[in-house]
């Protein structure tokens, strides 16, 4: 942090002292706002809490509720080479499911028709990527397969997750 300290009153002479205690009160009072801001800013959890990077859209007529503990979690996630007239989905996550035997930690992710929601591909999932326990609260993950164009990316807190998984509509 900087710090201003103010010329005494055998510093220099009069007008000078003024002039630089005028200035460096006005610089230290810009710092102030400036180091509430950086202070204020959430870095990478900045989307912890939000919808984004989702999107709430209507299925079948049914618009599903955000779970919060995914809004919290997922702070960030890209698609790389997204194929036009396609969405893209995270279907289920595992924090440590058991059911297939030893915890895991992987992802589904699916691709959907645009307009409705038909000719559902998954991508990614349990099989393909078999992703280690979390050693940090905040990990980013890189979905790539041999043979398949699209890419993701995620950036999750697992420190969010409450559950062992999460299955989503």
């Amino acid at each position: 942090m900087i710090t201003f300290n103010p010329l005494e009153d055998n510093d220099f002479g009069i007008d000078f002292k003024e002039s630089y205690n005028q200035f460096g009160e006005s610089v230290t009072n810009e710092l102030d706002g400036f180091y509430t801001k950086v202070n204020n800013n959430k870095g990478l959890t900045v989307n912890s809490g939000v919808n984004y990077p989702f999107k709430l859209v209507t299925r079948d007529g049914v618009s599903s509720n955000p779970i919060v503990d995914i809004n919290n979690a997922i702070l960030d996630v890209k698609v790389i080479n997204a194929k036009p007239g396609k969405w893209y989905k995270i279907d289920w996550i595992g924090n440590g499911y058991t059911g297939w035997g030893t915890p895991n930690y992987s992802m589904f992710i699916g691709e959907y028709d645009e307009k409705t929601f038909t000719n559902p591909r998954t991508i990614f999932d349990r099989v393909s990527h078999s992703f280690p326990a979390p050693t940090q609260n905040i990990e980013y993950k890189l979905f790539t397969k041999i043979n398949e164009d699209v890419m993701v990316s995620v950036t999750v807190d697992y420190s969010k997750l409450k559950k062992d998984r999460y299955p989503m509509n």
